[in-house]
C-alpha cells in the first residue's frame, strides 16, 4: 500500500477527521469578525456551505475504500 493510500488517524486526525474545512472555517470567521460587517458574514456562508457537501463526498468515498475501519473512526471523530 503507498504512503497516500492509508487512512491517516493520529495527531490531529485522531480527534478531527477534516480539520482543513475546521480551520477554513474558522479562518472566514475571523475575516467576519475583523472585518465586522455583514459582506464578511455573508461571504463566509456562502464560502462554508460549499465545504459541506464536499466533506460528504470525500466521507463517501472515504467509506469505500476503508469499510469498517473508516466507519468506527468516523464514529470516534467529530466533523
Amino acid at each position: 500500500m503507498r504512503k497516500d493510500e492509508r487512512l491517516v488517524t493520529t495527531g490531529l486526525y485522531s480527534r478531527i477527521r477534516n480539520p482543513l474545512y475546521i480551520f477554513a472555517g474558522l479562518g472566514y470567521l475571523g475575516l467576519f469578525i475583523a472585518l465586522g460587517n455583514w459582506v464578511a458574514l455573508a461571504l463566509f456562508l456562502v464560502l462554508y456551505s460549499y465545504h459541506v457537501p464536499r466533506v460528504k463526498k470525500e466521507e463517501r468515498a472515504l467509506e469505500q475504500a476503508f469499510g469498517d475501519v473508516y466507519r468506527r473512526y468516523k464514529a470516534r471523530t467529530w466533523f
